[in-house]
């Protein structure tokens, strides 16, 4: 589903100037009515990815962690990954800017069904103003902490490959420990 939908934007961007029209493209992404996580609880994912340019397409800018020219556009998925909202961003923004123009729309419209709002997000949106908007509105989320030399000690003993050759089937050991951030 997610490969599809760099598409739909790319189609888009080439029907329509300027820029600033094609954001946010708010629902017409495949959006289901029917397409809800349960009648009691929905979880939302949210994420940036990378649609590569060829040529001088305007608003389309170099980003350096994907290392190359492109759209960077932000998704909003449930969890059948049926897309619920999007907007098309110049490749050179933050992965997480423009988050609350997205996702807090539509935490209001399932809270308005009576849903149990849950969000999944990666590292890039592990940000304070994030985590206080969620606990406002009584969301619950998992998101990834990005790395750090303080999490690294707390597994060091996990990290190292088992001597020999490597196993067929992936070696996924767990801990539980306490962690908070200095943040």
């Amino acid at each position: 589903m997610v490969t599809e939908q760099p598409f739909l934007l790319n189609q888009r961007v080439r029907k329509s100037a300027p820029f600033e029209h094609c954001s946010p493209l708010v629902r017409p992404c495949g959006y289901r009515p029917g397409a809800m996580d349960s009648p009691q609880r929905v979880v939302l994912d949210i994420d940036s990815t990378e649609i590569p340019v060829y040529g001088n397409q305007e608003q389309s800018a170099y980003n350096g962690h994907f290392e190359s020219t492109c759209f960077h556009p932000l998704l909003l998925f449930n969890r059948e990954g049926d897309c619920l909202a999007a907007k098309l961003r110049p490749g050179n923004v933050h992965s997480a800017d423009d988050w609350e123009e997205l996702l807090l729309p539509e935490i209001a419209r399932q809270q308005k069904h009576g849903k149990e709002v849950v969000v999944r997000a990666d590292a890039a949106f592990a940000k304070p103003e994030i985590y206080e908007a969620l606990e406002e509105r009584g969301v619950n989320y998992a998101i990834r902490i990005p790395a750090n030399e303080n999490l690294e000690r707390d597994i060091a003993e996990l990290l190292p490959r088992p001597v020999g050759r490597p196993s067929i089937r992936p070696l996924v050991e767990y801990k539980s420990f306490l962690y908070q951030a200095a943040s």
